[in-house]
């Protein structure tokens, strides 16, 4: 029923090389015509490291995405959230928080100090606006006809959750946040855009962006949901190249701070995600035999994450806690996500009570950004 992992890599360039790829980028003609690209501010230098407590151990939650199936975790951290001894917020017991799609709506709250038990609400009082179907009698047909409008258009309108995510975050700033956030999101230049607090001092914008756009940024998915467009930039949903944002958090962490990888443990939740089968007949499958690819590239870099992070810092350091279930949940299925994943949740919380209580009771150290406006 459980599924676990981690993930980590690192990738090096040769200073020459990396210095000449960048002079050469912003020689082209095409350069001047183009938004500035994240990678322009690329470092071919080692990360000045930060201290870190040798004894203290440095805490990751990760959120995975999965649409409406954000249920699935939220209903695990609202019952990790109300069996905590005190009343500050899990963001107070995580050094860290990366959420990717739906998993960046909860860790962008939970910072915040939303409660998982608000977005959890959201999520089931809401989520058959956010995602509305056809009557039940219709169901098969408006999916159909859904998705045929996928082929030409988003399928959902985002006014809804736009109106719901101003609701609970408000006008708050990133760099309001109470504890580290590194949030997936992809723009215009087809480059990863990862948005982080400023935890460390290379990292000096995000913090000014308002929480709000970083939380519609990840979840943009492309085809069901619009994609925004904010101060001349484009943004879609971080799940397209890293539904499991586990690697991402273990990578930062190392990059920014002196701390031992042994002294790493992470807490890694999914969203039910979906393992498809294949088959004979996709050994000479063509475009419409490989419909589900996306699936297929989603499952694959789940488990490649949580492998790399697992190796990384110790596969015994990583709780990975997901659910295979013997049917699919489509990530904008709200009436099914609504009636089993709680119960699941619930199943799964029951089962790692203790673990899941033993690694998030200790207080995470106190975290001071860079820079902010207080």
């Amino acid at each position: 029923m459980l599924a676990s992992g981690l993930i980590a890599m690192s990738f090096g360039w040769p200073m020459g090389i990396g210095m000449a790829a960048a002079k050469a980028t912003s020689n082209s003609p095409e350069k001047k015509n183009m938004t500035y690209r994240r990678s322009d501010g690329t470092l071919y230098q080692e990360r000045q490291k930060l201290p870190w407590p040798a004894d203290k151990p440095f805490r990751i939650l990760a959120i995975d995405g999965g649409g409406i199936k954000g249920i699935l975790p939220a209903t695990i951290l609202a019952n990790l959230e109300n069996n905590l001894p005190d009343n500050q917020g899990l963001a107070r017991h995580f050094d860290m928080i990366a959420g990717t799609s739906t998993g960046g709506i909860i860790a962008v709250g939970l910072s915040l100090g939303v409660s998982a038990k608000t977005v959890l609400d959201l999520y089931l009082t809401k989520g058959d606006r956010i995602f509305p179907s056809a009557p039940w009698m219709f169901k098969k047909l408006g999916r159909k006809i859904g998705t045929a409008k996928q082929l030409f258009c988003r399928r959902y309108d985002p006014t809804v959750l736009d109106h719901e995510l101003a609701r609970i975050i408000g006008g708050r700033k990133f760099g309001e946040a109470k504890c580290r956030l590194v949030i997936p999101a992809f723009d215009q230049n087809t480059e990863p855009y990862i948005f982080k607090t400023a935890h460390h001092p290379d990292y000096k914008r995000d913090w000014k962006e308002n929480a709000l756009t970083v939380a519609r940024a990840t979840s943009a998915a492309p085809a069901f949901l619009e994609g925004l467009e904010h101060s001349g930039r484009r943004f879609w949903d971080g799940g397209v190249f890293a539904n499991n944002p586990v690697m991402m958090a273990v990578v930062d962490t190392l990059a920014c701070y002196e701390v031992p990888r042994r002294n790493i443990h992470v807490l890694s939740i999914g969203c039910a995600t979906d393992k498809p089968a294949l088959a004979k007949h996709h050994l000479t499958a063509g475009l419409w035999g490989w419909r589900n690819a996306h699936a297929v590239a989603s499952s694959l870099q789940n488990h490649d994450a949580t492998g790399q992070a697992g190796l990384l810092i110790g596969r015994h350091h990583l709780l990975r806690i997901d659910a295979e279930l013997p049917y699919s949940i489509a990530m904008d299925d709200y009436a099914s996500a609504k009636e089993k994943l709680p119960d699941v949740g619930e199943y799964l919380w029951n089962e790692n009570r203790e673990v899941l209580l033993s690694m998030a009771t200790p207080l995470a150290s106190d975290f001071e950004a860079v820079y902010n406006d207080r």
